[in-house]
C-alpha cells in the first residue's frame, strides 16, 4: 500500500464546455481518467423560498455535466486549474469545483492501494 494522498474532484460545468475540458485534461501528465454524467439542477440564486411575485416552482432546471475524477494529491492543481480555465465564461451558471480527500482507494483488477490505484498502468501488462 502506498501512502500518497488520493483526492476526489467533482466539477459541475455547462454541457457545451465538456469537449474542450476533456481534450485539455487528457493531455495532462498522469491524468487518471474521469467519469461524466448529465444532470439538472439550480444554484444558490434559486435556493430560497420564493419572494412575492416570483415563481414558486423552479422550472426548467438548468442542465449541467458532472465530472468526477479521483487523482493523486499532487495532480489536484493542474486538474482543477484546467477545468476552471476552460469552463469560465464569467456568467452565472459557470459551475463549481469541489475537492475532497478519499480515505481509501483500491484498484479491483490488481488490488493496488492508495495513489497506486489511480495511477496509469503499463499498457503491456493491462488486459
Amino acid at each position: 500500500m502506498t501512502s500518497g494522498e488520493v483526492l476526489h474532484i467533482v466539477a459541475f460545468i455547462r454541457p457545451f464546455q465538456l469537449a474542450k475540458v476533456t481534450d485539455a485534461l487528457r493531455v495532462l501528465p498522469n491524468f487518471p481518467g474521469m467519469s461524466v454524467s448529465d444532470g439538472r439542477g439550480f444554484g444558490s440564486h434559486l435556493a430560497h423560498p420564493p419572494a412575492e411575485g416570483e415563481r414558486g416552482e423552479v422550472h426548467p432546471f438548468k442542465e449541467f455535466v458532472r465530472i468526477e475524477i479521483f487523482c493523486r494529491g499532487t495532480d489536484e492543481v493542474a486538474i482543477t486549474e484546467t477545468i476552471l480555465h476552460l469552463s469560465h465564461t464569467g456568467h452565472r451558471g459557470d459551475g463549481k469545483i469541489f475537492v475532497s480527500s478519499v480515505r481509501s482507494a483500491r484498484r479491483i483488477r490488481t488490488g493496488d492501494w492508495g495513489d497506486s490505484a489511480v495511477l496509469k498502468q503499463e499498457a503491456s501488462g493491462a488486459k
